[in-house]
């Protein structure tokens, strides 16, 4: 069996500018982007093993290093070309400089040596230079040639030591700084060699000045320990300003403001943990940062002086004490309301009074219809004002009492209006306008019980979604009847329904709440029927607004007194501003240019986008988790293309990720993020027919989820997930884990027969009703003391029995025949390889059964069986295959005697060095033949040690080695397969994913 690399997702360590350009280092992937376009021009493997570390540019030529290996490329307009071939040290490399002639470069290795080496493809070493002063051991260092190469400095960042900087002519120590508390992870010298800079995991970051040695300023502000510091236009500014980046997900611009640095902007734009590196464009202003998550961000270092210069403050023409009350962003324009009553507009930098006072009241609510250029006030009696460029139109009161709020929306080439009164009995008044904004008729809804309108949507020319303040949603069709159609309370808690939209070509209609809850429900319309398939929480504050495009989802809302505008499909944050609060007047438009309006001291302040940007995408390549993947899991369902899996991936940072991958090209699109989990997740499964996943991690937490994947013509499938039962917890202080579970479907029913496995050696057997959406607790027992790390539930057709199979931290494989338990206790048989519930037999009045002793226990490891598969061989014969922590795999075979449910288990091979490590993941393999799939006696394995090998049991039932292949995914965990059917290359009939600190898509084919 062939292993081929498709495509990598891992941290990126190392970027740098060049011209346009911008070069990244994916493991040892090179990646060059265009950086203003996002177009990744060209990617190259330049090393076979090491990743990436770092880059020294001189014009087109570019000196890579990282771990012990070194190259030299070159870049022609984005195009790497001239290779050379992979050079391997004695050492590990910390630093390297090629020379601005480029005849040699400089590294500079881990026992604070320098090497002299030709650029030429013999590689000859032309000098050595060492510091015989020191012999510290280097986390990070720094080489800095001055301008006439008159003297060269090397900055050595110890491991406890401090910062060493010596002349590598002479190797005379220069200067030993220790104000440092602890290993130094950066070191950078400035441009004239006047200041170093360093960062330490003492979270500080120290400005030296190398004339005196002294410590010039310290910046503290980090939460985590610090990996790359950098100067920023330090020779064409008259401020130092200093960029950093940390474990802590951030990076800091600094200035020095005394004997201090001072952060002046925060930039949070990696998940998980670690911002690993930042690279700075001096001359266009653009810094760019990557992190453990495989992505890359892109920062406008310009953008808070852009901002500043797009800011207005709008105060009342003329004098007097008339200030702003209300206010409307429509395109281009502010629609404004004051306190005396009038009414005026502010396009570009000048204001218009469009309407004169009617009334002292100072209630005044403007709203209005951006591609009409009209404006919608609104007073306290009723009536309303219609003001566009071309007329101005006086509407009566249509309401029986006084006005609370006004709507306005655009449907089609028809312009709608609603008015609500405070008597919340009275009807809602819909005023419909032609494309003239003449007016064309009116409609009384009769409101629902308690029901106060906040959002709405449009769905046809007479249908509607009407979104309430306790957070019901209401459906009118006022071409039937005024009577609202139907009213769904508390979709998602008691919190107002802030927005609605509704996709037409998924008849989705999309929510989200002022409590931070976002979600979908399906809707019906003949019947009428409303369910719900996604619900999910924001964890950064309330949500006020929502923009959607296939490709994207935005929400906006507050923090405290944050406004924050949030991608959620790409998780990040757009922008934030701090602005009192959402009790403040406000309002936001991202249509044509990103606005946000809010009242500030009786005036308003208005910040808008810059008109041209640096850059085409702040993102500019997608990555994962930003931690570790312990859990990988293939959507088993049918209907998307060929081309198109749905897979889901879960994380040490407790959040699930379910994206679409694309077989050609590898690319991972996320569709749904589920950040349900507080602890670690330690399995991930989906139901037979994918219509659930099941998910289990730390305290106790078992969650099942239901997932909707819809197709879309052209465009990637939408993904919609909720969670709908929660397995209780065994006691009230839940500190175990629920390491591995089985999960078997009751066939013509919504229930499933669930086995956990415990941390502490339990095993609970649960029967759930998907109908009721609730657990039973039917089965429970205990192995010994050891932790239970897999569970397979089999479900044998040859002998009508169900067995369930554990491994353990013991190194053993054990098996209860649980067929005369789940018939006595459950009502539930073995009939054709399915569980099937006997009729007339309710289980619920049943009492639960022990575990008692087991059938058999084999023992397989020397110490835990990490991972296990099993593969019927037929007549009620088992291979088990599993991998351990002592870098073994082993081959057993579990025979089910017959209808009496005896057991017999024997090993018959183990390969005692397997792996190099601890073997973590096994997964099988998959065939395609006539169209469909089916799982092979192959498999695949991976361990600690990097590698990835497929195997096959052999005719003398003894394990065989096919292939073995690196990954540059470090830790890793857990693999899974599918069918790749559709792939770029139709003999390769599997997909092998496999997870760690990244994610590697792989294809095999026999």
């Amino acid at each position: 069996m062939e292993l081929k690399s498709r495509f990598h997702y891992g941290p990126v360590i190392s970027v740098a500018f060049n011209t346009e350009f911008l070069l990244v280092g994916q493991g040892p992937l090179l990646k060059v982007y265009r950086f203003a376009t996002g177009e990744l021009i060209d990617t190259r493997q330049v090393f076979r093993r090491n990743k990436i570390h770092g880059f020294s540019i001189v014009d087109d030529l570019v000196l890579i290093w990282g771990g012990r290996s070194l190259i030299v490329v070159g870049i022609n307009d984005g195009q790497i070309n001239a290779f050379q071939p992979e050079r391997f040290h004695n050492d590990w490399i910390v630093y390297g400089h090629l020379s601005k002639e480029k005849l040699y470069f400089l590294i500079l290795t881990a026992h604070n040596t320098v090497f002299k080496v030709s650029a030429d493809p013999s590689a000859k070493i032309l000098n050595i230079y060492e510091n015989p002063e020191e012999n510290s051991i280097l986390y990070s260092g720094s080489i800095n040639v001055g301008s006439n190469d008159e003297r060269v400095l090397v900055a050595a960042g110890t491991v406890l030591n401090g910062v060493i900087v010596w002349d590598l002519e002479t190797g005379k120590t220069l200067h030993n700084l220790t104000a440092h508390e602890g290993s130094i992870f950066g070191v950078r010298f400035s441009p004239d060699n006047k200041y170093l800079l360093s960062c330490s995991d003492d979270r500080c970051i120290i400005l030296w000045d190398l004339e005196t040695s002294l410590q010039v300023a310290a910046g503290w502000g980090h939460l985590a320990r610090i990996w790359d510091i950098k100067f920023y236009r330090y020779q064409s500014s008259n401020q130092l300003t200093v960029v950093s980046a940390s474990e802590d997900c951030t990076a800091r611009v600094w200035t020095l403001q005394g004997d201090k640095l001072v952060t002046a902007r925060v930039m949070e734009g990696h998940l998980g943990r670690n911002t690993w590196c930042c690279a700075l464009d001096d001359v266009r202003g653009v810094l760019a940062t990557s992190g453990s998550d495989g992505r890359v961000r892109l920062w406008d270092l310009d953008e808070p002086q852009d901002i500043d210069q797009n800011r207005r403050l709008l105060s009342v023409p003329g004098q007097g004490k008339e200030v702003f009350k209300s206010f409307k962003i429509l395109g281009e324009t502010i629609v404004l309301t004051t306190s005396a009553g009038n009414v005026y507009s502010f396009t570009g930098d000048k204001y218009k009074r469009i309407a004169d006072a009617v009334s002292n009241d100072s209630y005044l609510i403007v709203k209005g219809w951006a591609s009409a250029q009209a404006a919608v006030v609104a007073y306290r009696d009723g009536s309303c004002l219609i003001i566009s460029s071309e007329k101005t139109i006086k509407m009566e009161n249509p309401l029986k009492a006084k006005l609370t709020d006004i709507h306005t929306w655009e449907f089609g080439d028809k312009y709608y209006l609603l008015a609500q009164s405070q008597n919340p009995k009275d009807p809602f008044v819909v005023t419909i306008f032609d494309k003239f904004l003449e007016l064309e008729s009116q409609i009384g809804l009769t409101p629902a019980q308690t029901f106060l309108p906040i959002s709405l949507e449009m769905v046809s020319s007479t249908s509607l979604f009407l979104g309430s303040r306790h957070g019901a949603v209401a459906y009118y069709d006022f071409a039937k009847s005024i009577e609202p159609q139907g009213c769904w309370r508390q979709v998602f808690s008691s919190d107002g329904i802030t927005s609605l939209k509704f996709d037409e070509t998924t008849s989705t209609l999309h929510m989200t709440s002022r409590g931070g809850f976002f979600g979908a429900a399906q809707i019906e319309f003949s019947p009428l029927e409303f369910n719900l398939v996604s619900s999910n929480k924001l964890q950064r504050g309330s949500i006020e607004g929502q923009h959607r495009t296939p490709d994207r989802t935005v929400f906006w809302g507050f923090r405290n007194d944050l406004f924050f505008v949030w991608n959620e499909t790409e998780q990040y944050e757009i922008m934030n501003e701090k602005c009192g609060g959402p009790h403040r007047n406000w309002d936001f438009d991202m249509n044509t240019r990103t606005v946000f309006a809010y009242s500030k001291t009786s005036q308003v302040m208005v910040m808008q986008s810059p008109r041209e940007f640096k850059f085409g995408k702040t993102l500019l390549q997608d990555g994962t988790h930003g931690r570790e993947i312990r859990a990988i899991a293939f959507w088993p369902g049918e209907g998307l293309g060929d081309h198109t899996k749905v897979v889901a991936t879960a994380s040490e940072d407790t959040c699930i990720h379910v994206s679409v991958l694309d077989t050609l090209t590898g690319a991972l699109s996320p569709r749904c993020v589920l950040p349900k989990h507080v602890s670690g997740i330690q399995a991930l499964k989906w139901s037979r027919d994918g219509e659930y996943l099941y998910s289990s991690g730390g305290r106790e937490e078992f969650f099942i989820w239901r997932v909707r994947v819809i197709p879309r013509l052209d465009e990637l499938p939408d993904v919609y997930a909720t969670p709908v039962a929660i397995v209780p917890p065994s006691t009230d202080v839940a500190d175990l884990r629920i390491m591995d579970f089985a999960v078997v479907r009751i066939k013509g029913t919504n229930k499933d027969v669930i086995v956990a496995a415990y941390s502490d050696s339990a095993l609970r057997v649960f029967v759930y009703d998907g109908a009721e959406e609730s657990f039973k607790l039917v089965g429970q027992g205990r192995y010994r003391t050891c932790c239970l790390l897999n569970c397979n539930l089999i479900v044998d057709a040859y002998t009508s029995s169900a067995m369930l199979i554990i491994s353990s931290t013991d190194g053993h494989v054990v098996g209860w025949n649980l067929t005369f338990a789940l018939q006595s206790h459950c009502g539930i048989v073995v009939k054709d390889g399915e569980l099937v519930e006997q009729e007339g037999n309710p289980n619920d009045k049943r009492a639960e059964f022990e575990l008692g002793p087991w059938d058999f226990r084999l023992q397989i490891h020397q110490s835990s069986v990490k991972d296990s598969i099993l593969i019927s061989r037929g007549a009620g014969l088992y291979h088990h295959i599993g991998g351990g922590d002592d870098n073994a795999l082993s081959l057993s075979t579990i025979q089910i005697e017959g209808s009496d449910g005896s057991v017999s288990a024997d090993k018959l091979d183990c390969v005692e060095s397997a792996h190099a490590s601890t073997v973590t993941g096994l997964a099988r393999t998959i065939t395609v033949a006539d169209g469909a799939c089916s799982e092979t006696t192959t498999f695949v394995s991976v361990g600690v040690d990097q590698n990835v090998r497929s195997w096959r049991v052999g005719d003398g039932e003894k394990l065989e080695m096919e292939k073995s292949v690196y990954t540059t995914v470090a830790d890793t965990g857990c693999v899974a397969s599918t069918c790749g059917q559709g792939s770029a290359d139709e003999k390769e009939g599997n997909i092998v994913l496999l997870g760690g600190l990244g994610l590697s898509y792989w294809s095999c084919c026999n």
